[in-house]
């Protein structure tokens, strides 16, 4: 009976591996197709590719392995273009291929179900909980705040441009204090509320409700690319009898012919579509030149991020957010195998790059979703968290002088209303170079100092060189001078 009862469990233990491999699969083609990153590169086509050939075989751990290596590597590739979003797949595609191999090397367990029960999903619940912390933890400063931050705003303001929603928001309160102020705690509140819920065994169907709801109403409006992936994180802390009845329909939908027959044929048109994009400019806006802002259309307003990927997105939400309220709401059973040295480090490393901004070391890719938190001159606008800088790099800020104190402000990305760290203008003056740019003026104040350099490209104390770690992860947001603003 134990050895049965050891197969069973090894058996759910994969079952919801599986769920969680197609979730993540599907998210990333998601955010692939918003970036118009699907046949960008052929590292982009084939990771792609590499999507589809998993859903033919969704409990294949070697092309799960496949798509988590091809899939970060193509973050790489687009950094430092990237955000707190992507960064934060890829450390979990990091964390999900390092077990993977340790699971190999016989290191993390004998056998893949027992390193995914002990290791992996304790780390990405971990993952899922820290994200959230930092999120509701970067927001208690006096920018977002305020009734004039984007969290009083930003939701109301996309439904004011979307076609469907544009006359109610024509008719809410916006402009009233009290309604931003409403806006703003109600945010804060739902994005404490959901990992506390998540965390509690008999709620946590509520938690994954409440998030789909939340993220969903983001994701109506714009941020459709990222919600998946909390998607794919909720049903990580949902029971077994979810896990199993999922499952089914994972396995009954990818072994059907017609979906199969589907699946190939995409596949297959990859490399086509890859060939066509330079011939037809549409392909390539759509699907093929990487873009963090992209939002080219036809001439009929339908395009195929629409088509393909906010409607589906929809769909996606309303079928998945029936499920978990329909089977989320058993009985789970208690987590008895405690949080292992591996899930322990992999927490640990995440939750350091969300203190970066207070030592000193990086402000972007470091979960502060748009939270208006700055840090600069040894000073932050957060209520109670210090500035312990482990570097100076980041606190050194350089101000403009002037509106015409740069020959490049295009190239540099550097307003004359913001300051910018001396790391950060050094990381962008370096990539500058490479690209063989030079005769950079600039005019800025300094620890009180004024500053005029001709060419800035030449200047041993702003050129000094980045390499690559720093250009690709060491990435410092511009701080506001006179007023706050939505960074994140």
């Amino acid at each position: 009976m134990s050895a049965n009862r050891a197969q069973a469990a090894d058996l759910g233990n994969l079952q919801t591996y599986t769920c969680f491999s197609v979730s993540w699969v599907i998210a990333s083609l998601f955010h692939m197709l918003h970036r118009s990153d699907i046949v960008a590169t052929p590292l982009s086509m084939v990771t792609a590719a590499s999507a589809g050939y998993l859903l033919l075989k969704p409990d294949s751990l070697n092309r799960f392995l496949a798509f988590c290596v091809l899939h970060a590597t193509l973050y790489l590739d687009n950094a430092p273009n990237t955000g707190n979003h992507e960064f934060f797949a890829f450390c979990c595609e990091c964390y999900i291929t390092s077990m993977i191999v340790a699971s190999r090397l016989g290191v993390a367990g004998a056998d893949w179900a027992t390193s995914w029960k002990r290791h992996v999903l304790p780390g990405l619940k971990g993952l899922l909980i820290t994200l959230y912390v930092f999120a509701v933890l970067q927001k208690l400063n006096t920018c977002y705040l305020s009734p004039d931050s984007c969290g009083g705003t930003l939701l109301w303001d996309y439904a004011a441009d979307h076609p469907f929603t544009a006359s109610l928001a024509a008719s809410l309160p916006s402009d009233a204090n009290w309604f931003r102020q409403t806006s703003i705690f109600s945010s804060l509140g739902i994005e404490l509320l959901i990992p506390v819920l998540l965390l509690i065994p008999r709620l946590a169907w509520i938690g994954a409700i409440l998030g789909l709801v939340f993220h969903f109403l983001l994701g109506f409006f714009y941020f459709w690319h990222f919600t998946p992936v909390l998607y794919a994180m909720y049903i990580l802390f949902l029971p077994e009898t979810f896990q199993n009845r999922l499952f089914s329909v994972i396995e009954r939908v990818c072994s059907h012919e017609k979906v199969r027959w589907l699946l190939v044929f995409c596949i297959i048109a990859l490399p086509i579509l890859y060939g066509l994009k330079g011939s037809i400019k549409n392909i390539e806006w759509e699907i093929g030149s990487f873009s963090r802002g992209a939002r080219n259309g036809w001439e009929f307003g339908l395009n195929v991020r629409t088509l393909f990927g906010w409607l589906p997105f929809c769909v996606y939400t309303f079928l998945l957010g029936l499920f978990v309220f329909r089977e989320g709401r058993g009985y789970q059973k208690p987590n008895r195998t405690g949080t292992s040295l591996w899930s322990v480090a992999a927490i640990a490393l995440v939750a350091f790059n969300g203190l970066c901004p207070y030592l000193g070391l990086k402000t972007h890719q470091a979960f502060s979703m748009f939270s208006g938190l700055t840090v600069g001159d040894n000073q932050t606008n957060h209520l109670f968290m210090p500035v312990l800088p482990l570097s100076p790099d980041g606190l050194d800020l350089l101000y403009p002088l002037g509106e015409d104190f740069t020959s490049h402000s295009a190239s540099l990305r550097w307003a004359p209303d913001v300051a910018l760290p001396l790391f950060e203008l050094r990381r962008r003056i370096s990539m500058l170079k490479e690209e063989e740019i030079d005769n950079i003026r600039l005019s800025y104040s300094r620890g009180g100092v004024n500053y005029e350099t001709a060419n800035a490209e030449l200047d041993p104390e702003l050129a000094a060189p980045v390499g690559w770690f720093g250009q690709t992860f060491r990435i410092y947001r511009p701080v506001p001078i006179d007023d706050c603003s939505c960074q994140y």
